[in-house]
Protein backbone atom coordinates (compact mmCIF):
# COMPACT_ATOMS: atom_id res chain seq x y z
CA UNK A 1 0.00 0.00 0.00
CA UNK A 2 3.05 2.34 0.66
CA UNK A 3 4.32 2.07 -2.72
CA UNK A 4 1.04 2.88 -4.57
CA UNK A 5 0.62 6.23 -2.59
CA UNK A 6 4.05 6.99 -3.14
CA UNK A 7 3.56 6.33 -6.85
CA UNK A 8 0.02 8.41 -6.75
CA UNK A 9 2.17 11.05 -5.07
CA UNK A 10 4.68 11.31 -7.21
CA UNK A 11 2.57 11.43 -9.85
CA UNK A 12 0.32 14.26 -8.70
CA UNK A 13 3.63 16.43 -7.43
CA UNK A 14 5.95 15.87 -10.14
CA UNK A 15 4.18 17.90 -12.96
CA UNK A 16 4.21 20.90 -10.77
CA UNK A 17 7.92 21.21 -11.92
CA UNK A 18 6.60 21.70 -15.75
CA UNK A 19 6.15 25.27 -14.63
CA UNK A 20 9.37 25.95 -13.38
CA UNK A 21 11.58 23.71 -16.34
CA UNK A 22 9.23 22.83 -18.76
CA UNK A 23 10.88 20.68 -20.22
CA UNK A 24 12.43 18.60 -17.45
CA UNK A 25 9.41 18.68 -15.64
CA UNK A 26 7.97 17.10 -18.76
CA UNK A 27 10.35 14.58 -19.17
CA UNK A 28 9.94 13.54 -15.17
CA UNK A 29 6.38 13.43 -15.49
CA UNK A 30 6.49 11.31 -18.93
CA UNK A 31 8.81 8.52 -16.93
CA UNK A 32 6.64 8.69 -13.94
CA UNK A 33 3.80 7.53 -16.02
CA UNK A 34 5.86 4.99 -17.69
CA UNK A 35 7.45 3.36 -14.29
CA UNK A 36 4.19 3.30 -12.28
CA UNK A 37 3.18 0.59 -14.08
CA UNK A 38 6.41 -0.85 -14.28
CA UNK A 39 7.19 -0.51 -10.13
CA UNK A 40 3.43 -1.83 -9.22
CA UNK A 41 3.90 -4.92 -11.33
CA UNK A 42 7.61 -5.53 -10.23
CA UNK A 43 6.60 -4.98 -6.48
CA UNK A 44 3.28 -6.57 -6.37
CA UNK A 45 -0.07 -4.10 -6.40
CA UNK A 46 -2.22 -4.55 -3.00
CA UNK A 47 -4.98 -6.91 -2.33
CA UNK A 48 -7.61 -4.13 -3.55
CA UNK A 49 -5.53 -2.85 -6.35
CA UNK A 50 -4.80 -4.61 -9.96
CA UNK A 51 -3.87 -2.76 -13.24
CA UNK A 52 -7.38 -3.13 -14.17
CA UNK A 53 -8.49 -1.08 -11.58
CA UNK A 54 -5.31 1.21 -11.79
CA UNK A 55 -5.64 1.55 -15.84
CA UNK A 56 -8.40 4.71 -15.26
CA UNK A 57 -6.54 6.52 -12.49
CA UNK A 58 -3.37 6.52 -15.05
CA UNK A 59 -5.50 7.82 -17.78
CA UNK A 60 -7.02 10.31 -15.09
CA UNK A 61 -3.30 11.18 -13.49
CA UNK A 62 -2.19 11.32 -17.82
CA UNK A 63 -4.78 13.81 -18.07
CA UNK A 64 -3.43 15.74 -15.06
CA UNK A 65 -0.19 16.27 -16.10
CA UNK A 66 -1.05 16.69 -19.80
CA UNK A 67 -3.06 19.67 -18.92
CA UNK A 68 0.14 21.42 -17.14
CA UNK A 69 1.72 20.98 -20.68
CA UNK A 70 -0.72 21.99 -22.46
CA UNK A 71 -1.04 25.40 -20.04
CA UNK A 72 2.33 25.53 -20.84
CA UNK A 73 2.09 25.12 -24.07
CA UNK A 74 -0.77 27.77 -24.40
CA UNK A 75 1.86 30.52 -23.51
CA UNK A 76 4.27 29.32 -26.40
CA UNK A 77 5.34 33.00 -29.21
CA UNK A 78 5.24 30.76 -31.39
CA UNK A 79 2.18 30.59 -32.99
CA UNK A 80 2.34 27.35 -35.41
CA UNK A 81 3.84 24.78 -32.67
CA UNK A 82 1.25 26.37 -29.60
CA UNK A 83 -1.54 25.76 -32.32
CA UNK A 84 -0.25 22.23 -33.21
CA UNK A 85 -0.04 21.81 -29.32
CA UNK A 86 -3.15 22.75 -28.30
CA UNK A 87 -4.68 20.81 -31.14
CA UNK A 88 -2.67 17.61 -31.02
CA UNK A 89 -4.03 18.15 -26.76
CA UNK A 90 -7.76 18.76 -27.67
CA UNK A 91 -7.78 15.67 -30.06
CA UNK A 92 -5.86 13.43 -27.29
CA UNK A 93 -8.64 14.45 -25.00
CA UNK A 94 -11.54 13.90 -27.70
CA UNK A 95 -10.24 10.01 -27.78
CA UNK A 96 -10.15 9.49 -23.76
CA UNK A 97 -13.28 10.79 -23.65
CA UNK A 98 -14.81 8.34 -26.33
CA UNK A 99 -12.88 5.55 -24.85
CA UNK A 100 -14.00 6.51 -21.44
CA UNK A 101 -17.61 6.69 -22.21
CA UNK A 102 -17.48 3.82 -24.52
CA UNK A 103 -14.95 1.41 -23.81
CA UNK A 104 -13.90 1.64 -27.25
CA UNK A 105 -10.20 1.25 -27.07
CA UNK A 106 -9.41 1.75 -30.83
CA UNK A 107 -10.19 5.55 -30.05
CA UNK A 108 -6.99 5.65 -28.55
CA UNK A 109 -5.71 4.53 -31.66
CA UNK A 110 -7.56 7.13 -33.60
CA UNK A 111 -6.23 9.88 -31.31
CA UNK A 112 -2.76 8.66 -30.04
CA UNK A 113 -0.91 10.73 -27.57
CA UNK A 114 1.22 12.82 -29.87
CA UNK A 115 0.88 15.48 -28.01
CA UNK A 116 3.34 15.16 -25.64
CA UNK A 117 5.81 13.62 -27.78
CA UNK A 118 5.64 16.79 -29.73
CA UNK A 119 5.37 18.96 -26.20
CA UNK A 120 9.10 17.02 -25.35
CA UNK A 121 10.45 17.92 -28.78
CA UNK A 122 9.64 21.27 -29.96
CA UNK A 123 11.25 22.13 -26.04
CA UNK A 124 13.99 19.52 -26.79
CA UNK A 125 14.78 21.93 -30.21
CA UNK A 126 14.40 24.87 -28.36
CA UNK A 127 17.19 23.70 -25.58
CA UNK A 128 19.48 23.06 -28.54
CA UNK A 129 18.86 26.15 -30.63
CA UNK A 130 16.86 28.78 -28.84
CA UNK A 131 16.08 30.80 -32.11
CA UNK A 132 14.18 27.76 -33.85
CA UNK A 133 10.91 29.20 -35.38
CA UNK A 134 8.30 26.26 -36.35
CA UNK A 135 7.70 26.23 -39.88
CA UNK A 136 5.73 23.91 -41.93
CA UNK A 137 8.23 21.70 -43.08
CA UNK A 138 9.75 21.18 -39.81
CA UNK A 139 6.49 20.72 -38.53
CA UNK A 140 5.54 17.81 -41.53
CA UNK A 141 8.77 16.38 -39.87
CA UNK A 142 8.48 16.36 -36.56
CA UNK A 143 5.02 15.09 -36.64
CA UNK A 144 6.16 12.36 -39.32
CA UNK A 145 9.08 11.60 -36.68
CA UNK A 146 6.61 11.48 -33.81
CA UNK A 147 3.61 9.85 -35.22
CA UNK A 148 5.14 6.69 -37.11
CA UNK A 149 6.25 4.71 -34.00
CA UNK A 150 3.53 6.28 -31.47
CA UNK A 151 1.14 5.15 -34.15
CA UNK A 152 2.73 1.16 -34.03
CA UNK A 153 2.41 1.13 -30.44
CA UNK A 154 -0.81 2.50 -30.18
CA UNK A 155 -1.80 0.21 -32.48
CA UNK A 156 -0.49 -3.07 -31.20
CA UNK A 157 -2.15 -2.02 -28.21
CA UNK A 158 -5.51 -1.10 -28.64
CA UNK A 159 -5.93 -3.46 -32.18
CA UNK A 160 -3.86 -6.41 -30.79
CA UNK A 161 -4.86 -5.57 -27.31
CA UNK A 162 -1.41 -6.46 -25.81
CA UNK A 163 -1.81 -6.01 -22.13
CA UNK A 164 -0.52 -2.56 -20.38
CA UNK A 165 2.09 -2.58 -17.74
CA UNK A 166 4.71 -4.28 -19.36
CA UNK A 167 7.23 -5.07 -16.86
CA UNK A 168 9.62 -7.00 -19.22
CA UNK A 169 10.69 -4.67 -22.56
CA UNK A 170 12.18 -7.81 -23.97
CA UNK A 171 9.57 -10.17 -23.28
CA UNK A 172 7.15 -7.17 -25.43
CA UNK A 173 9.31 -7.41 -28.40
CA UNK A 174 9.66 -11.08 -28.55
CA UNK A 175 5.74 -11.77 -27.66
CA UNK A 176 4.68 -9.03 -30.51
CA UNK A 177 7.44 -10.17 -33.27
CA UNK A 178 7.32 -13.77 -32.49
CA UNK A 179 4.64 -14.69 -31.72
Amino acid sequence: MTLVLIVLALRLLIPFTIFRWPLLGGLLAFTADIYDFVILNKFGWPGFLNSDIYQPIDKALDVYYFSFEVFVAAKWSDVLARRTAVVLFLWRMIGIVIFELTGFRKALFLAPNIFEYFYLAFLGIRKINPAFRMQRKWLIIILAVIAVPKLIFEYILHFREYPLGIANSWEFVKKMLFR
